[in-house]
């Protein structure tokens, strides 16, 4: 400093606080992120749908290719699969949300086979998240194949072929 010159207390940041002695642009980042945070809010969509009486004798093989969710799998004595699934999007908006849904979970039957896919090869960047649980009945006898990722698998009790394909899923076994 020069010899003479005067030294202002605004040389020395004190005009950036408020009245408080808050940081004036920490406030500013504030609102910004609670301004964020608003226009980035997303809707919560669940469904459930039923599927009854899905023709299929024993000895049939049943495929599932499924993501997030827990697979409920149990065997009983009928000839014919019952298949509840319940779904939750995350999305922008519940329309959207609700679309998708719509044509998440897929069905095919050929002769004495049965495959279930809710893989979305492609998703909208609206959707956030899918998650689809399922509880499925299955005739005694069936061939099972499971290809999932991040799906947990609780209280199969059956007795037959299983074939996994796993990526981050988390099985839990009986057999009686």
């Amino acid at each position: 400093m020069a010899r003479g010159q005067r030294i202002r207390i605004s040389d020395f940041g004190f005009r950036n606080y408020d009245e408080l002695g808050f940081p004036k642009y920490l406030r500013n980042v504030l609102l910004m992120l609670l301004v964020l945070l608003s226009a980035c809010r997303s809707v919560e969509y669940t469904g459930d749908s039923y599927k009854d009486g899905i023709s299929m004798q024993s000895g049939g093989k049943f495929i599932l290719e499924c993501v997030d969710g827990v697979i409920v799998i149990e065997t009983w004595d009928k000839a014919e699969v019952s298949i509840r699934t319940q779904r939750k999007i995350l999305a922008r908006t519940k329309e959207q949300a609700s679309a998708f849904a719509k044509s998440l979970v897929i069905v095919k039957q050929e002769d004495n086979n049965l495959h279930i896919s809710t893989m979305p090869e492609e998703k909208a960047q609206e959707i956030k998240r899918v998650e689809v649980n399922y509880e499925i009945n299955l005739p005694h006898g069936t061939e099972i194949e499971l290809r999932n990722a991040g799906s947990k698998i609780e209280r199969p009790s059956i007795k037959g072929r299983w074939v996994y394909h796993s990526v981050n899923g988390r099985f839990s076994i009986k057999n009686e």
